[in-house]
C-alpha cells in the first residue's frame, strides 16, 4: 500500500506549479521510487515541453475559457454545478479549525483541489512529525482531522474530478497523473465512511486546538 504522506505533496505541487519543470521532476522521483512506471514515463513526456503540459492543465482547470474539468468541490457537489457555495465555506472552516488559512495572494477558492490535497498533506506530515517528537495525542489528532476532512469533503468528489481529467486531458501526463493520484487516495482513505454533514455547517464544534498544540483565536 502506498503511504500518502509524501505522495500528496508531490501530486499537488504540479497543480500549483504546472509550468515549473522542478514540480514534474519531483513527481518523477516519487514515481520511480514507488514503482509507478506509467507515471514516470508520463513525467518524461511532460518534461519534453512543460509549456504544453501547463497549457493542457489551464484549458481543463484554469481558463480563461469555459473549464472542462472545474477543480472545485462546490462545482461537483452543488446543484447546477455552482462555484463558491457552502462546500467552499465548510472547507475554509476546516482549514481555520486546524490553524491554517488559504494564502490570500493565491487567487483560488478554498475548495480548489490543490488546496484540499495540500491540507491533507500538511495533516499527514504533522501526524508523522508529532509521533517522532513523542506527541502521540497531537499525532492522533492530525490523523483524525485528515480522516474527517476526507469523509466530509474530498472523498465525495475526487473520483468524479479525476475521471474527468482522464477523459478530457489532451496531454499524456495529466491522464496518468489522475490515474495514479486516484490510486494513492483510494489506498490511503478509501476505507473511510463518508459523512453527509460538514463541520462548521450542520455540526457545531467547540473552539479547536491547533496542530501546534496551542489554542488559537
Amino acid at each position: 500500500m502506498t503511504n500518502p504522506t509524501h505522495s500528496l505533496h508531490v501530486f499537488k505541487e504540479v497543480l500549483f506549479h504546472a509550468g515549473d519543470a522542478n514540480a514534474y521532476r519531483a513527481l518523477g522521483i516519487w514515481a520511480n521510487a514507488n514503482g509507478d512506471t506509467a507515471l514516470a514515463t508520463a513525467v518524461e513526456e511532460a518534461l519534453k515541453n512543460v509549456d504544453d503540459a501547463e497549457a493542457d492543465f489551464n484549458r481543463m482547470c484554469i481558463g480563461p475559457y469555459k473549464l472542462t474539468v472545474p477543480p472545485y468541490e462546490s462545482v461537483w457537489r452543488s446543484p447546477g454545478r455552482t462555484m463558491n457555495t457552502r462546500y467552499s465555506a465548510a472547507a475554509k472552516y476546516a482549514y481555520a479549525e486546524a490553524g491554517l488559512s488559504v494564502n490570500p495572494d493565491f487567487n483560488e477558492l478554498s475548495d480548489f483541489i490543490g488546496n484540499e490535497l495540500e491540507f491533507l498533506s500538511i495533516l499527514l506530515i504533522a501526524k508523522v512529525e508529532h509521533a517522532a517528537a513523542g506527541n502521540p495525542e497531537l499525532s492522533e489528532m492530525a490523523q483524525e482531522t485528515a480522516d474527517r476532512f476526507w469523509a466530509e469533503h474530498l472523498g465525495h468528489w475526487y473520483k468524479d474530478f479525476l475521471e474527468g481529467i482522464v477523459k478530457e486531458s489532451g496531454h499524456p501526463f495529466w491522464g496518468q497523473w489522475a490515474v495514479s493520484l486516484q490510486r494513492v487516495l483510494t489506498e490511503g482513505f478509501g476505507a473511510i465512511e463518508l459523512r453527509s454533514t460538514m463541520t462548521g455547517m450542520e455540526v457545531p464544534v467547540s473552539a479547536p486546538v491547533s496542530l501546534k498544540g496551542k489554542d488559537h483565536a
